[in-house]
């Protein structure tokens, strides 16, 4: 996933960052080795923790996505398979979350199904990476 930083707050120990993807805006915990950039445009990968799932939309056209609600980030995603408890959550082309499936109904965990969840900024770590 592409993540391009827009805002950086200092909170203790820890970075806070806003920013854009491509599927919407995010806030989370920067987890790089180097601090971010204001504009700067990174890889990353999340982990999201304390997820809690979160009534699908009423919409007659869906599309994946992020939004931000307060101090949540609230996920909407196409769900591609489950493997061991794990449910493969798509939000973009290259953007791939593995997300406990145990938070999912039964139907939202067959493929292709819509899948929504939320989490608060603090549970959301971004760790950026440089592609080779």
């Amino acid at each position: 996933m592409r993540f391009i930083v827009e805002t950086i707050r200092r909170d203790a120990a820890r970075i806070f960052v806003a920013g854009r993807t491509d599927a919407g805006p995010l806030q989370g915990v920067w987890c790089g080795k180097e601090a971010p950039v204001f504009g700067g445009a990174y890889h990353a990968e999340l982990t999201v923790n304390a997820c809690v799932r979160q009534k699908i939309p009423a919409a007659k056209r869906l599309r994946p996505g992020v939004r931000l609600n307060g101090d949540r980030a609230v996920f909407l995603g196409i769900c591609e398979r489950v493997q061991e408890g794990i449910s493969f959550v798509r939000f973009d082309a290259d953007w791939l979350e593995m997300v406990d499936s145990s938070i999912f109904p039964a139907a939202e965990k067959d493929p292709g199904s819509f899948c929504c969840f939320a989490a608060k900024a603090q549970d959301i770590l971004i760790y950026p990476y440089t592609l080779s």
